[in-house]
């Protein structure tokens, strides 16, 4: 048998009241549901010693209600402080030096502002704290604790230093960015093992922060498509390394997002498609753009596959429409056409088959010749119809001015 006293059994009761005066509360910053919400927290709060799960509490309490807490830095860092300085490790066992000063500062000192230093200390802890052998974490017995593990400790208390700052979730999505792209730069010379490792720290991260954060996370993705210019002369070579490579700020961007759609749920990714139709479609209007694109999109088409196999379609085929956009804006003349090509037959060939053949159909046969010969085998028909000049492929073996004969039925794919 259990025993139990009136303390311990007001503790669940104390934690619904103080999330239903979170919900009730507006924008207004002296509004009497924030009022009476700290003179509980002041009366009440030191109970909080006893709870079971206080970190996980603070955690889904703030995950839950970040937009009512955005606006309310002081709300914010009373909640924290009371929860967690009520504990008998104290704040400094869980968080940074810098944000246990802070919480510790009176109401009406100096609003305390991170910068950019700040950030990569957080990130760094949980780098550290991802690794085998850490020694960020403190040592102690995990039996019959909170956590089971010294990685959902680290995860858990990044997340809620995260989430206690005194800014916006905007503001603070673009300083843990702007503090990767740094720590991409200095980490240049020690291999791209080790830049990967906080960008796998950082996917895990925006994975557990709530959506806000992940919308600015897009923001910061659809700037950065709209910024990209045409190859200009450059090689194709020379363009997918500027694309892909993990040490440039749009190469680490692009790799973020790829841990963070790894580490996440389906749900994200359900959502691409209407957001590239809305979004992305139309914005991309070079080849360069279309390509940013294409690397975008193609790790997680095998997830899509697996799991929502519509939604793969409905990806594939704003990829066509927007491959058709760029044809007709450029003419035909594109430096990365092959690629392109390759990546859309590698589509079909490897998930989606004939799934989706009428819309493809449609698309192939109004683009530019170039484009048409080398996305021939997407929609047989079109040899049959007309012989196409051999002239508009360029690198083939056929001679200036002779024309392709018409395919057979038996080299269809």
């Amino acid at each position: 048998m259990y025993f139990g006293n009136v303390c311990l059994r007001f503790l669940p009761v104390l934690d619904l009241v103080v999330q239903r005066l979170l919900e009730l509360s507006d924008n207004n910053s002296n509004n009497n549901n924030i009022q009476f919400l700290e003179q509980l927290l002041d009366r009440y709060g030191h109970l909080y010693k006893f709870h079971e799960h206080p970190m996980t509490y603070l955690y889904t309490t703030m995950h839950y209600y970040e937009i009512n807490l955005s606006e309310k830095p002081h709300l914010k860092k009373k909640l924290t402080f009371t929860v967690i300085g009520s504990q008998q490790k104290g704040v400094e066992w869980y968080f940074t030096s810098e944000l246990c000063k802070h919480l510790r500062t009176p109401r009406d000192g100096p609003l305390w502002k991170p910068t950019t230093p700040y950030y990569i200390k957080v990130i760094e802890k949980l780098v550290e704290g991802l690794q085998p052998f850490n020694v960020c974490v403190p040592t102690c017995n995990w039996h019959f604790g909170e956590f089971s593990g010294p990685l959902l400790f680290v995860l858990y208390t990044t997340c809620v230093e995260v989430l206690s700052l005194p800014v916006s979730a905007k503001m603070a999505s673009q300083q843990l960015l702007e503090a990767l792209y740094s720590k991409a730069t200095s980490l240049s010379d020690k291999g791209s093992d080790t830049i990967l490792t906080w960008i796998n720290a950082m996917g895990l991260l925006y994975t557990s922060l709530p959506k806000s954060f992940q919308t600015q996370l897009m923001e910061e993705l659809v700037s950065t498509i709209r910024a990209l210019l045409p190859p200009g002369g450059q090689s194709t070579d020379h363009t997918l390394h500027i694309v892909t490579g993990p040490r440039g700020r749009v190469g680490c961007l692009l790799s973020m997002l790829h841990a963070f759609w790894h580490h996440s749920n389906i749900n994200p990714l359900l959502e691409l498609q209407g957001w590239l139709h809305t979004t992305v479609r139309p914005l991309v209007q070079n080849e360069m753009q279309l390509l940013f694109v294409c690397h975008l999109v193609g790790p997680v088409l095998n997830r899509l596959n697996t799991e929502r196999p519509k939604a793969l379609l409905e990806v594939v085929l704003e990829l066509y429409h927007m491959l058709q956009a760029v044809d007709t804006l450029q003419g035909g003349q594109m430096q990365c056409s092959d690629t392109i090509c390759d990546f859309l037959y590698h589509i079909k060939y490897m998930h989606i088959g004939d799934q989706i053949r009428e819309e493809v159909e449609k698309v192939v046969s109004s683009l530019q010749l170039p484009l048409k010969l080398r996305l021939r085998f997407l929609v047989p028909q079109l040899d049959r119809q007309q012989p196409m000049p051999a002239a508009a492929v360029t690198g083939g073996g056929v001679a200036q001015g002779m024309t392709v004969p018409p395919i057979s039925d038996t080299m269809e794919m």
